[in-house]
């Protein structure tokens, strides 16, 4: 089903979602405003944010992406918040009109630009990772504030990570929950486990580090976590090393006491009239999705 605003079954759905404790506080939020709110709060926290505006499946994407990014950047910057965005191409015709996405692309950079806010692009299905990647090489040569998700589970990205480290961009790896065909992808979850370690390692390496990488390590396995962080303090490397980026409300705790500590940590702050869609959409491409976010804001 299509869910339009202010649709009396999305709203129904929305209010249900919230009332469930274990995945209420995960729950996208409507508006900028709401998400701005979910902003200060975080930084009341000592935890930093990344807005991602999830707005559907627009047919004008200037007005219904672009410019919202814009009022994003300027709004933030008002409420004297340190945030960044994350972009998912598709909303800017990637597959469609390439050409329009990157002037669409460079829009969007140059209205964060504005308030010194980095822009990432966010990896969505494996068939979008060859055009996406090559448009951030091309634009970080620019030397413009843009970051990439590169995805765990995929058996291509030790090097697009190699060529993302030749350019000095910055990186947010993931495990990746789109469902790559198994001659693309890892499959089990310890493969899936063992290639994101492979990966964050050479992230924050010496040359990845000399080439002035941003390591970012998005995920809510906190074994994992913790397996990255020893081998950062094995060779000597300060709580700077990488970053951890989680989605607002999912191991909550777990943030906050990373962030009193001292590391750099982001929530994730998803919002947007069109999110309800979306996530559906992601559901029914692969349901399994939802027990892992239940994983996450429970654990």
């Amino acid at each position: 089903r299509r869910f339009s605003p202010h649709d009396p079954l999305a709203d129904a759905a929305v209010a249900l979602l919230r009332r469930i404790p274990w995945l209420g506080p995960a729950v996208p939020l409507d508006t900028l405003e709401s998400a701005l709110d979910a902003a200060v709060a975080e930084a009341a926290r000592g935890i930093g944010c990344t807005l991602a505006f999830l707005g559907g499946d627009p047919g004008d994407p200037d007005a219904v992406v672009v410019r919202p990014y814009a009022a994003a950047a300027q709004a933030l910057a008002a409420r004297g918040l340190c945030g960044e965005f994350a972009v998912k191409l598709s909303l800017l015709g990637l597959q469609t009109d390439p050409v329009r996405c990157e002037v669409r692309l460079r829009a969007i950079l140059a209205s964060a630009a504005a308030h010194g806010a980095r822009v990432w692009i966010d990896m969505e299905g494996p068939d979008a990772a060859e055009p996406a990647l090559a448009l951030v090489r091309h634009l970080v040569t620019e030397g413009l504030a843009l970051g990439t998700g590169v995805q765990a589970n995929l058996r291509r990205t030790a090097s697009d990570v190699d060529a993302l480290i030749a350019v000095g961009a910055a990186v947010r790896l993931v495990k990746g929950s789109y469902h790559p065909s198994r001659a693309a992808a890892f499959r089990s979850r310890r493969e899936v486990a063992e290639s994101f370690f492979r990966l964050g390692t050479r992230l924050v390496g010496a040359e990845a580090r000399d080439a002035g990488v941003r390591a970012v390590f998005a995920t809510h396995d906190l074994t994992l976590l913790g397996r990255l962080q020893d081998h950062a303090w094995s060779r000597g490397l300060g709580r700077d090393a990488f970053e951890w980026h989680a989605l607002r409300g999912v191991r909550a705790a777990h943030q906050e006491r990373l962030a009193r500590q001292g590391y750099p940590v982001r929530a994730v702050i998803s919002y947007g009239e069109g999110w309800l869609g979306w996530y559906a959409r992601r559901l029914a491409a692969r349901p399994a999705n939802l027990w892992l976010l239940a994983r996450g804001v429970i654990g």
